[in-house]
């Protein structure tokens, strides 16, 4: 008696869920990427809390895949950067590629990629400072807005910035490489809007304004006003921690020699308000191509070149 009753309960639940239109488990949202016609996307109800880093860590980006159609305008100068990802969904569908998203966005907490490195709001040398000295002793400074813009104007993609600043700590993966990706595509946005004083900026519609930079003295590169009251010098060996490829050859300028010399020779007393100093006292010299205006220019196709030998992007 029992099962019959059991069957005929079975039944009528059955029949009830199947007429009333009852469906399967949530689906996730179809859209699981910025467009990447968009690379340089912005979402403007991002605030600097969320995108700053903060002791020693880098910058949290959310990444809201449902909220992808409200991204600002980008440029071609990322079109050709896809993350791993997005190529997949042409494959495995959508849906997965959101869920595969969700996970390595980030969205569960801080990014650690840079952990190693000093915090934003360590002030950078009073001197010429190389852009693969930029990216392999200050990784976070690219949120300060004229030394990122720096290197956007001068033809660096952010894909070139994230392989780089990942190579020097020897972090190098495509996981990590495409969560900087995300965090520099919001602080192009961001430091565009500061720097320029135009809360609409974007690189497509402010194109006229992003001339080449041919001057590489960092003296006068100021952080975001949100970190400009907790600027502080760092020592110069504690600025080594965590780097493994340093830079080298017409890249391996007055920044790389002082914290080299200060490392070899366990200097603690130095700070970057000093690198002009020991650089003077100690006579290093500078690359022939920094008295040039094409420095940066040549600086990425060595770098490209390097990764590309280094064969850790997987």
């Amino acid at each position: 008696m029992l099962p019959t009753l059991w069957k005929s309960f079975a039944s009528e639940v059955f029949t009830f869920l199947t007429t009333a239109g009852a469906t399967g488990p949530e689906e996730v949202p179809d859209n699981p990427l910025p467009d990447q016609v968009n690379p340089l996307g912005w979402d403007s109800e991002e605030t600097d809390s969320d995108l700053d880093s903060d002791d020693n860590q880098e910058e949290a980006v959310r990444c809201d895949e449902d909220n992808s159609s409200s991204l600002g305008q980008g440029v071609s100068a990322d079109q050709d950067y896809q993350p791993e990802d997005k190529r997949q969904s042409t494959r495995n569908g959508r849906g997965r590629a959101a869920k595969a998203v969700a996970l390595r966005s980030g969205r569960s907490g801080l990014h650690t990629e840079l952990s190693s490195a000093i915090g934003v709001e360590a002030q950078l040398p009073g001197c010429q400072i190389g852009a693969v000295e930029l990216l392999t002793f200050f990784p976070n400074h690219t949120q300060w807005p004229e030394a990122g813009l720096r290197l956007y104007r001068n033809g660096w993609k952010t894909l070139d910035i994230a392989k780089l600043q990942l190579h020097a700590r020897n972090r190098l993966t495509r996981q990590g490489c495409d969560k900087r990706v995300a965090a520099l595509r919001h602080q192009v946005l961001k430091n565009g809007q500061i720097f320029f004083n135009d809360e609409f900026f974007n690189q497509t519609s402010h194109a006229h304004l992003m001339t080449t930079v041919t001057s590489y003295d960092a003296s006068n590169y100021a952080p975001r006003s949100t970190i400009a009251s907790s600027l502080a010098p760092n020592k110069l060996i504690d600025i080594a921690n965590g780097v493994v490829n340093w830079p080298t050859g017409e890249d391996r300028g007055l920044v790389t020699q002082a914290i080299e010399f200060t490392s070899e020779n366990a200097l603690i007393q130095y700070t970057t308000l000093d690198i002009p100093w020991l650089s003077f006292q100690h006579t290093f010299s500078s690359p022939n191509e920094s008295l040039t205006t094409t420095w940066d220019h040549a600086t990425l196709q060595r770098a490209r070149q390097t990764i590309e030998q280094a064969g850790t992007y997987r």
